[in-house]
């Protein structure tokens, strides 16, 4: 049973059942809609942990000892398993795909810096929930401020590295994404807009 201080939703330990075997299908539904295309021979209901040989960040700058790298991999890991228990699928995609929703992301910082089984709230003051339906309460792992620029910083080398660095726009469902072919909606013929300056994470 868990105990009144510890969380009952946490991004540190592995996932759930529950919530693993809904992940490929949830991410396919994503791509399907966004018209990406995922890589073949990958299991996309597991985060592949790539720690000190981290690659996600193209020619970023980071220390020698591959413990920048590691920590990178980290954040990414506990976001990945945050939305996947709020079942924001298409925020856990592999590249090249549409940003992060940035609602996801701010619900996140909550949810690592709130008091330990603090209710998180939406936008709306309203309980944020589960995939299945179940009030989310704050995992609390983050004690300091320097943990939240950690992992701005890690969103933002990813998304750069992946060519999303224009300013935020709401993702369209009917823009164009072909990898070979970029035509956009009526609103952005030319230069389609998905989700706007970031890029999802990877698994």
């Amino acid at each position: 049973m868990v105990s009144q201080t510890t969380p009952a939703f946490s991004s540190a330990r592995p996932l759930a059942a529950k919530y693993k075997q809904l992940i490929a299908k949830g991410i396919k539904t994503e791509a399907k809609a966004f018209k990406v295309v995922l890589p073949k021979g990958v299991d996309l209901s597991a985060y592949e942990f790539l720690g000190r040989k981290n690659t996600r960040l193209a020619n970023r700058p980071l220390s020698e000892s591959g413990e920048t790298s590691k920590n990178y991999e980290t954040n990414l890991r506990q976001f990945w398993r945050f939305a996947a228990m709020k079942g924001a699928y298409g925020s856990m995609m592999p590249p090249h795909c549409p940003a992060m929703d940035v609602h996801t992301v701010e619900q996140y910082l909550r949810f690592k810096r709130l008091a330990p089984i603090a209710p998180l709230l939406d936008f709306d003051d309203e309980p944020t929930l589960d995939i299945f339906g179940e009030p989310i309460t704050a995992d609390a792992r983050w004690n300091t401020p320097k943990c939240v620029d950690n992992f701005r910083g890690v969103l933002h080398d990813l998304h750069v590295a992946n060519g999303h660095s224009v300013k935020y726009e709401e993702k369209r469902l009917n823009c164009d994404s072909a990898p070979e072919r970029h035509v956009g909606c009526e609103h952005h013929l030319g230069n389609p807009r998905l989700s706007g300056r970031m890029i999802r994470v990877v698994t």
